[in-house]
């Protein structure tokens, strides 16, 4: 068996997140309050508000949730990057390919246009592009993107097997 390597990249906020969790449901309370309250007398224009509110804030906290309890696994054995995603307690393997086959890796953003690629695929945490890099690389004849958020110390390990 080869070098083996690992680091996981999760969401950097979370204490942040569940702020505004706690913020989304406080106001998610008052708009029900005001919902029942203002059901007894007649339905006005302004119900219509409080209806849009409340779907509004349940779409915000369920995406913010499940942005914050996403993880990313990035690992190298075997001269293989593998890229691993957890959703809670649920891991799946998103991308496995042989390091010899990326043909570029360049940070983001990056003003050179990536080539007429196949697919692109994003495995960051974060919204930040200035912390990611854009990965192509070759599988049977065409050529495939991806964005991830590695350390120096995975750049450092991809770049020395593609020397090899």
């Amino acid at each position: 068996m080869g070098t083996l390597y690992r680091e996981i990249v999760e969401y950097k906020y979370q204490r942040l997140i569940k702020l505004l969790l706690k913020i989304i449901y406080v106001v998610l309370a008052f708009d029900v309050a005001f919902i029942l309250y203002s059901a007894r007398d007649a339905i006005q224009k302004s119900d219509y508000v409080g209806y849009g509110v409340l779907s509004a804030s349940i779409i915000l906290g369920l995406t913010a949730w499940r942005k914050s309890k996403r993880k990313y696994r990035y690992a190298i054995i075997d001269k293989e990057l593998i890229i691993e995603r957890f959703d809670g307690n649920k891991r799946r393997v998103e991308l496995n390919l042989n390091i010899k086959n990326i043909v570029s890796l360049e940070k983001l953003p990056s003003n050179t246009a990536a080539p007429n690629v196949e697919k692109e695929y994003t495995f960051t945490c974060t919204g930040r592009r200035g912390q990611a890099y854009r990965c192509i690389f070759e599988k049977n004849g065409k050529l495939y993107s991806f964005n991830f958020e590695p350390s120096n110390a995975l750049l450092k390990k991809i770049e020395a097997y593609r020397c090899r």
